[in-house]
């Protein structure tokens, strides 16, 4: 995502209006009257009626005061740019609603909001949040009602969102966090994005719920963590994640931590690097997920993982130990082929030329080395259910060569025998993968024989 120039941010001001209030909101705020205007601030695709206080980069305002502004922000939407805190306080005892609320480009030393619910939108655009003092950083069980955008915001102290609730979209896109961040037990309604997010400390997202609605909002229930930068350690633990998540290209530093987490929709963790121990144990994938070209340099764990829809590991690089073991693939052959034909039309809307042939022995290379992985570790028995999956994806690979047409050439009679010879092979090949699939699913099932 491009960077976006804040300080082009339209501000219409109104300065006949509201002054009574003007004056009341720079006396809450221990600044000049002068420095608060009315107005409408086109901001972020969003047009907002609100009370500015604006600073630019050479002359920041400094908001002095360090008190609760919970009834302040319960009457007034405002919106702070180019501003320095030493503290931000909005503190309830049990839930209270307030108005719209921006910072764009502001300096907080010190933010504490909790039991807040915001009726409509929050921003914080480019801020840095905290120092390396042990100052705070607290959203916790606060309601985000409308969009929530943190873009390009800097994190430099701890911060909590735990037990918070994201009833629209949010957009932590480009955002850094420095120390460690909590989002354990917080909701995700709609769509959540980290794109391009970097976490320098620890990160905890364990028991959050990335949610799902309705199928006209399905397109918006995608959670994006795709080029996302986990250099501490990351704790997914028991989330579950309904909606399509994307971990394309992210790299994960440390310990990364999934156990017992769920998986709803297509789970894509193409191309990323894990540096050290990773735990898929008790995972269960309802839906198809794809470690595809996956870099694994320490041991990874799918104990007891279970499988709904079927995995890609293609290309994958598993450089220790890959456990494997009471794996439940919870899928025959008719859903795996449904599965290759459906990513074989996917490519073909995407422009990407790879056949159904190629796909199907991508997935053959998958299960192989899932197969090769419990043999090593002398546990045949497992080792038998990815060799069944493998020689399924093989029967798919051959009824397509098998289907191939032939190019003739005139010119060239033996050539043209032995692309016959070979077509004839694939079919009979194919055929005979199939008749043991069904007379004995691959020698897993001899029930089936009788």
């Amino acid at each position: 995502m491009n960077y976006v120039d804040f300080d082009s941010m339209e501000f219409i001001s109104k300065p006949q209006e509201r002054k009574e209030d003007r004056a009341k909101i720079a006396e809450i705020l221990g600044i000049n009257e002068d420095k608060v205007e009315y107005g409408e601030y086109s901001i972020a695709n969003e047009k907002i009626e609100c009370f500015c206080i604006q600073g630019n980069q050479n002359e920041k305002i400094h908001i002095k005061t360090e008190e609760n502004l919970k009834e302040l922000l319960k009457n007034y939407s405002l919106v702070f740019k180019d501003c320095t805190f030493k503290s931000f306080k909005c503190i309830a005892d049990k839930k209270e609603s307030i108005e719209k609320l921006g910072f764009i480009k502001c300096e907080i030393e010190s933010f504490l909001i909790e039991n807040i619910e915001f009726k409509a939108s929050f921003k914080m655009l480019d801020c840095g949040i905290g120092n390396k003092q042990n100052t705070e950083c607290n959203f916790s069980s606060i309601i985000f009602k409308g969009d929530c955008n943190f873009f390009y915001t800097r994190f430099y102290a701890n911060c909590r969102f735990s037990d918070s609730e994201f009833q629209s979209k949010c957009n932590f896109s480009n955002a850094r966090f420095y120390a460690n961040c909590n989002f354990s037990s917080s909701q995700f309604k709609l769509r959540c994005n980290f794109s391009s997010a970097t976490f320098e400390g620890d990160c905890d997202f364990s028991k959050v719920e990335f949610e799902k609605s309705d199928e006209s909002q399905i397109h918006r229930n995608n959670y994006a963590f795709s080029c996302a930068t986990f250099k501490g350690n990351c704790n997914f633990s028991s989330s579950n994640f309904q909606g399509k998540c994307y971990f394309r290209n992210a790299i994960f530093y440390k310990r990364c931590d999934f156990q017992k987490a769920t998986f709803g929709g297509d789970y894509d963790f193409s191309g990323s690097q894990f540096k050290e121990d990773c735990d898929f144990s008790e995972v269960e994938f309802k839906e198809y997920c794809d470690f595809s070209r996956a870099d694994f340099k320490d041991n990874v764990s799918f104990y007891a993982a279970i499988f709904e829809k079927g995995f890609d590991f293609s290309q994958t690089n598993f450089e220790k130990n890959l456990n494997l073991v009471n794996t439940d693939l919870n899928f025959d052959f008719k859903v795996l082929k449904k599965k290759i034909e459906e990513k074989s039309e996917n490519n073909k809307e995407q422009g990407i030329d790879k056949t159904l042939e190629q796909l199907a022995n991508d997935f053959r290379d998958s299960f192989r080395i899932c197969k090769n992985a419990l043999i090593k570790d002398n546990n045949l028995l497992d080792a038998s259910n990815f060799h069944k999956l493998e020689l399924y994806a093989k029967e798919i690979e051959l009824e397509e060569k098998s289907k191939r047409k032939i190019e003739w050439d005139k010119s060239k009679l033996e050539e043209n025998i032995n692309k016959i010879v070979k077509k004839f092979k694939y079919f009979i090949e194919h055929l005979l993968l199939a008749f043991y699939r069904k007379s004995s699913d691959h020698h897993t099932d001899f029930l089936k024989i009788f």
